[in-house]
């Protein structure tokens, strides 16, 4: 039943294979989760480097994926040294995970508005301190992302207005 209300913004960056490994290799002087989100935060910065495409979207993705696949699997190859076919099967395994959220993909951009206006009741999860924001935040000590309640409302899908309690 609540997989059934998951819904995935088209517009959401895919943490890709390279993303876990750099983040794992790299992330513990700061203290990461080695989940990859540091590094998908900067291929989202980044967007293209050269002709290579940094940051993949997931509508972008499940739009064409044997396309994306051979460029993921081209950051893969580029921002770590993996075997050719240690490579591939990290790649064939992400491409698989992938596509089983097809489902939740979500192409209404007024979905949370339409539940906010039916008076359905949300919630928005994030960090927790204003340190540990990414521009207020003692740096490098920080999460990738902003953390203060008013960064809900950066993505266009929600009005502030529907706003009514912060803890």
């Amino acid at each position: 039943p609540l997989l059934r209300r998951l819904k995935i913004s088209p517009y959401a960056t895919l943490i890709q294979p390279h993303h876990l490994l750099l983040d794992q290799k790299e992330g513990t002087e700061v203290g990461t989760t080695g989940n990859g989100i540091g590094q998908a935060y900067a291929s989202q910065a980044l967007r293209q480097q050269g002709t290579l495409l940094r940051n993949i979207r997931i509508g972008d993705y499940l739009g064409n994926p044997e396309h994306l696949e051979e460029i993921i699997l081209a950051n893969l190859q580029e921002a770590t040294p993996q075997e050719s076919s240690d490579a591939r099967q990290l790649v064939q395994k992400f491409h698989q995970q992938t596509l089983q959220l097809t489902p939740y993909l979500c192409q209404d951009p007024c979905f949370l508005e339409k539940w906010a206006r039916e008076n359905k009741t949300l919630f928005m999860e994030g960090a927790n301190a204003v340190m540990l924001d990414a521009i207020t935040g003692d740096v490098p000590f920080v999460t990738s992302s902003r953390t203060i309640a008013a960064a809900a409302y950066t993505g266009g899908y929600l009005s502030v207005r529907h706003h009514s309690k912060t803890i």
